[in-house]
């Protein structure tokens, strides 16, 4: 089953760093984020919250050189996170 994507889905419209939630459909199933660690400085981490699984929550940290850049690489192929340089 394909779903048609509106012009405010965040999936397709994505900004420099999105979360991935459709707005297309009443509740998103998913939730993913690439977000800079406020507890460490220069740490990344790609945080998704499943909630078709009850609210399962996944984190991956990313902490040197390019954790940003390898952050963004990894939400981009484990998750299909659309990520729009700057």
């Amino acid at each position: 089953m394909t779903t048609k994507h509106t012009s405010d889905c965040a999936i397709h419209n994505a900004s420099a760093l999105p979360t991935k939630t459709c707005n297309c459909q009443p509740e998103p199933k998913m939730t993913i984020q690439v977000v800079e660690r406020k507890d460490t400085l220069g740490t990344w981490s790609v945080e998704a919250i499943n909630y078709k699984a009850d609210g399962e929550i996944y984190l991956a940290i990313f902490s040197g050189p390019l954790a940003k850049d390898r952050a963004v690489e990894y939400a981009q192929m484990k998750y299909g996170l659309e990520y729009t340089q700057e």
